[in-house]
């Protein structure tokens, strides 16, 4: 049977833990129909892992038993941001899902020359990386930055960062860019594409122009495979 996973602020020193999370509750009661006696996993800011059996089950409250704890993992050895323009409908949701599920430290959405939509609801993408991290397994949500506009973004990139500019006209992407890098960047442009001015400031900041495929990818699909490539640095 599948133990389902909840990341939040959980004390897990405690003995036993009192939960008041009212959607955590109803999810538990409602969705799941879990009962007295399951187990689920709990999860905790700093990525200490606690499987825990139900103890008791009310319509407002919620107390949880320690049967297994497990210590925190591994934190990657490189820094990892995927900056993308917000793109229309729920296209930015998708990435920031995808970037998630496969990894992504940071986010980052950037207002370009060419973005037609300009606003996010932070509360909403909050929301669906905290579930992108419990289906998937990860243990760190990644941090979702304010929305900022592309020259600020390029100003203020770290020296250290080796950073990469997805666009057709660069180079073949190639898995070494990113060899010995201890902070990793992906820049990923909105449906119209870059301007001309966009990829002469990206290339007077020093980022490598490069393309992954020969063919025109949508925004989105963009953005779900520059997230493999900051985490897996392997050659599609």
């Amino acid at each position: 049977m599948k133990i389902h996973r909840f990341l939040g602020d959980f004390d897990l020193a405690s003995q036993p833990i009192q939960i008041d999370d009212q959607e955590m509750i109803s999810q538990i009661r409602n969705v799941l129909r879990l009962r007295v006696g399951d187990r689920v996993t709990l999860v905790d800011s700093t990525g200490q892992e606690a499987v825990v059996t139900i103890t008791k089950l009310g319509r407002d409250s919620l107390k949880v038993k320690i049967v297994e704890s497990k210590s925190a993992k591994t934190e990657k050895k490189f820094e990892t941001s995927l900056f993308c323009a917000i793109l229309k409908k729920e296209n930015f949701e998708l990435v920031a899902q995808k970037a998630t599920e496969l990894g992504v430290g940071r986010i980052v959405p950037i207002v370009t020359e060419r973005t037609v939509k300009l606003g996010l609801r932070q509360d909403r993408l909050e929301k669906i990386v905290k579930e992108a991290c419990e289906q998937s397994g990860q243990v760190i949500r990644p941090a979702i930055d304010p929305v900022v506009k592309l020259e600020t973004a390029l100003a203020d990139l770290s020296t250290e960062t080796t950073a990469i500019f997805l666009d057709q006209s660069g180079m073949d992407f190639r898995p070494d860019f990113f060899d010995q890098a201890v902070a990793r960047a992906i820049f990923i442009g909105p449906e119209g594409g870059w301007t001309d001015e966009e990829i002469k400031w990206a290339k007077n900041r020093g980022l490598i122009i490069a393309k992954v495929s020969d063919f025109t990818l949508r925004a989105e699909t963009a953005g779900i495979i520059g997230s493999f490539l900051l985490i897996n640095n392997k050659k599609i």
